[in-house]
């Protein structure tokens, strides 16, 4: 008997219950689910409160459903199991998969392949992947088929104390969540609380306030898609880019997970560390790394900490030629910390929302939206929605290692390889590529 992926609403369970609904199934569904019998007793409490009855064992509930009703069910399986109904996306360009080279691909729906975004002198987005005979396969779809208008996808977003309304920033990537579902029958997004576990009945956590680093997707069995590489991987990358071999780097570092950052520029260049006082102003130790002629200067600390050292150099008159260097975690920010004269610069796992790419442009027409934070939650509901249809859950179609492409995000074999350095400029941040560098040949983290 084929059977049901996800748990089905409530409104099929109570048709179920009252036997309106027969699907063969949900039935056996609800024989082996704890959280959809539980579900079930409700609709009994609501009958005993009415009627006085007793809750009858499961069989019993079931045979409301009444000869006539089973034998429905049969012809209801002999169809079932023989139709495959789909619907194409109304999004231009949802995420794709391709199957391991030589492999086959799960799904019928032709996909559009794109490669790393915006890198200087790129690969060809598609050709390479059809050099290696990979068979492409279908991103989102919705089924149209009465059994699987019962099964749902609930993705989490976690937002601050779980409230949308928390600020304008958890509003803006609420809607960014909403707008993703938008038109996918059978998929939910529910609020959580940002740090907490997610609570029973969630697939998988999107975007949001994920922790302790922004990801895509999460699972409870601990597949997490990154969004951004890792700042280890981003400091080497944009010191690489922006900094020549033998030039100095000033780095000052605090305390906490953003002080890898400052590892990843001292693996890749000349370096001299300066640690960050608690509650200091920056300026001694902006003075510190400029006295031994450093050319850059990188900021290994927290977003609070990064925007009291970017005044500090400011107050200096100093302006590095090679800019100042800042962690993924700075574009999380609502603002960018814009400095006048002064080149920060920073690198991200998605194009910036405010960029004329295609990714960008679908994103802001779709929701609105112009912070990365909400942008990362729509990429990562997309690519969520797009491995589930793979199947058979969201973390086997991640195992696998497919590649997963859309005009939002890139990953090879689990890697992300659409990495954009960007500069921090008046309205936002803005795409900034240096020294020809291809990141995405590189690898992301």
């Amino acid at each position: 008997m084929i059977r049901l992926r996800r748990h089905p609403d409530g409104g099929s369970l109570s048709a179920w219950y009252d036997g309106e609904l027969v699907d063969p199934r949900l039935s056996a569904h609800v024989d082996e689910c704890e959280r959809c019998w539980a579900t079930v007793r409700r609709f009994v409490d609501v009958d005993e409160a009415v009627r006085a009855s007793r809750l009858p064992p499961r069989t019993d509930v079931r045979s409301r459903l009444g000869v006539q009703a089973l034998a429905a069910m049969a012809a209801v399986a002999a169809v079932v199991a023989v139709l495959v109904v789909a619907v194409p996306t109304d999004r231009s360009r949802p995420p794709q998969h391709v199957a391991g080279a030589g492999g086959t691909a799960s799904s019928t729906i032709a996909p559009t392949l794109v490669g790393p975004v915006d890198p200087p002198n790129p690969r060809p987005p598609s050709q390479d992947l059809a050099a290696t005979g990979r068979t492409s396969a279908a991103g989102p779809s919705a089924a149209a088929t009465g059994a699987d208008a019962l099964q749902d996808l609930r993705l989490g977003v976690p937002l601050p104390g779980g409230d949308p309304r928390s600020s304008p920033l958890a509003a803006e990537v609420w809607h960014a969540a909403r707008a993703a579902v938008a038109g996918r029958p059978g998929v939910e997004v529910v609020p959580v609380i940002a740090g907490d576990r997610a609570p029973a009945g969630v697939d998988a956590v999107v975007g949001g306030w994920s922790a302790p680093a922004p990801v895509l997707v999460q699972t409870a069995d601990g597949v997490i898609v990154a969004a951004d590489p890792d700042p280890e991987r981003a400091g080497a990358l944009l010191a690489d880019a922006a900094v020549g071999d033998a030039e100095l780097v000033g780095v000052i570092r605090s305390s906490g997970p953003d002080a890898a950052f400052g590892d990843g520029v001292a693996a890749t260049r000349r370096v001299v560390v300066v640690e960050l006082d608690r509650d200091s102003s920056c300026d001694r130790e902006v003075r510190r790394v400029l006295s031994r002629g450093a050319v850059a200067i990188a900021l290994a600390a927290p977003p609070p900490a990064v925007r009291t050292c970017l005044a500090a150099v400011e107050a200096s008159g100093a302006r590095p030629p090679r800019g100042v260097l800042v962690p993924p975690s700075m574009m999380l920010e609502p603002e960018s910390p814009r400095v006048a004269e002064l080149d920060v610069l920073g690198l991200v796992g998605l194009p910036m929302p405010t960029s004329d790419t295609p990714g960008a442009a679908r994103f802001r027409e779709h929701t609105g939206g112009r912070s990365y934070r909400a942008m990362l939650t729509f990429a990562g509901v997309e690519i969520a929605v797009a491995l589930d249809a793979a199947g058979p859950d969201i973390a086997s179609a991640w195992r696998r290692e497919p590649t997963w492409s859309s005009d939002l995000v890139a990953y090879d074999g689990g890697r992300n390889v659409g990495i954009h350095a960007v500069r921090a400029a008046r309205d936002g941040w803005e795409h900034h590529w240096d020294g020809g560098t291809t990141f995405g040949d590189r690898g992301g983290g």
